[in-house]
């Protein structure tokens, strides 16, 4: 050949260049620069860039939005979306937002970009986007938009491990793929995290986040960052997941997940079934909150990983930890601690306060059963005199082997049982 030899661009229906005995197999042009190959009308592109979000800024804030809320992108061509998550509000409108994942596409949405669907109730913010060449000279599908891991293997193991990819990162979507036997690794447990800070902010609000959370929807997992603010005078994704707030009542926390990676925080009062918000069907309890037996408002507390404790002076944590009672004499006393601690506790910590009897020596004692013939011999114990009675005290942390603890105190006037905190047994 002495010459170029040159054929028509084609398209992915009908290739340029294509084989006798199959014509819809072969090559084509889809752009200057951009060669596309076909097999049976399937095509992938060689020397195409994929783009993604490396940063936003807010064009209209909207309204309705709160702190945490997901906002996933609509427009451009998606391999797909881009999702954001609100930083801080102005009002009720977005002011700020982080990129919590950062999208792939083929064509940019044109600045401003808009919302197309988010995990809260907000409406109407739009968004100036920075995009990033994410590959060059790579491989791009150009089948429906669908990620090239998609349509890449033809062997059960690549589709099993690839079908799940399309939107989330390969390590969130491992879990959930049934690769995971065929390679021999194990699934995450659903309530994994890292970093796990759980604080009641005010009477009817607290916040939960995480650097990840691991949730299921039974069969299959999703790891996840979680940045929530759990408002408990409304429902549904980041609220209560049905009713209103009540007194005296212990709420289960839990990380929720959409399919696409979305993820909130609920609160119920089911420890094992949440009602969960439309389109959530991943969850984990990840720990629990109680309201004051006065009031439908929450008691202060914070939870850093499995261990929780009371604050003072926060919500309506007041100027002393909660008590389940006060003890006298050399028996055992009975102290139900379902008030103060959830029924997933494992762990319990606290202590006690006493004074003695004038020129008497005191001892009290506090365990976790009562089937030791006396006090003295119980897992926590301390004695004391003191002539001018003077107060005392004897803290505790023991694990829990049921809904009670046992208090006694021998020659004082009164043992009052404190409890500061729990570990939760996730």
């Amino acid at each position: 050949m002495t010459a170029d030899f040159q054929a028509i661009s084609g398209a992915l229906a009908s290739p340029g260049i294509t084989f006798s005995s199959d014509a819809t197999s072969g090559l084509y042009l889809e752009a200057v620069g951009d060669v596309g190959l076909v097999s049976k009308s399937l095509g992938i592109l060689i020397n195409s860039s994929v783009f993604s979000v490396s940063a936003a800024a807010v064009s209209a804030g909207g309204s309705g939005y709160v702190v945490g809320d997901t906002i996933v992108l609509t427009g451009g061509t998606a391999i797909s979306q881009a999702i954001l998550t609100v930083a801080t509000l102005s009002g009720s409108a977005v002011a700020t937002v982080t990129v919590s994942y950062q999208g792939y596409y083929s064509a940019m949405p044109s600045n401003p970009a808009a919302q197309g669907s988010t995990s809260g109730l907000g409406t109407g913010a739009t968004f100036t986007l920075t995009a990033t060449t994410q590959y060059t000279r790579s491989v791009a599908t150009r089948e429906g938009g669908g990620s090239v891991w998609v349509r890449l293997g033809s062997s059960n193991f690549i589709a099993g491990l690839m079908s799940i990819v399309n939107g989330r990162d390969f390590v969130t979507a491992l879990g959930a793929s049934n690769v995971t036997t065929a390679i021999g690794l194990s699934a995450p447990p659903p309530s994994s995290y890292k970093n796990l800070v759980i604080k009641v902010t005010t009477n009817t609000a607290l916040t939960a986040v995480a650097d990840f959370v691991t949730t299921t929807n039974g069969t299959a997992f999703l790891t996840t960052a979680l940045s929530s603010t759990i408002n408990m005078a409304t429902t549904g994704a980041n609220a209560l997941d049905t009713g209103s707030i009540a007194a005296a009542t212990w709420y289960a926390i839990w990380a929720i997940a959409k399919a696409d990676g979305t993820t909130a925080a609920l609160a119920s009062t089911s420890f094992t079934a949440p009602t969960m918000p439309t389109g959530y069907t991943y969850k984990a309890r990840i720990g629990a909150v109680t309201t004051a037996a006065a009031s439908a408002q929450l008691m202060g507390t914070w939870q850093f990983g499995q261990r929780a404790q009371y604050i003072i002076g926060l919500a309506q944590t007041g100027s002393t930890y909660p008590t389940p009672g006060t003890a006298t004499g050399a028996i055992w006393q009975t102290r139900s601690v379902t008030a103060q601690v959830p029924s997933t506790a494992s762990e319990i910590s606290g202590f006690l306060t006493y004074a003695t009897t004038g020129g008497t020596a005191g001892t009290i004692g506090v365990s976790s059963n009562s089937s030791v013939t006396t006090f003295e011999r119980a897992q926590f114990y301390n004695s004391y005199f003191n002539t001018n009675a003077a107060t005392n005290s004897l803290a505790y942390n023991m694990v829990l082997e049921g809904t009670a603890i046992f208090v006694a105190g021998a020659n004082v006037n009164s043992t009052v049982t404190y409890v500061t905190g729990w570990m939760d047994n996730l």
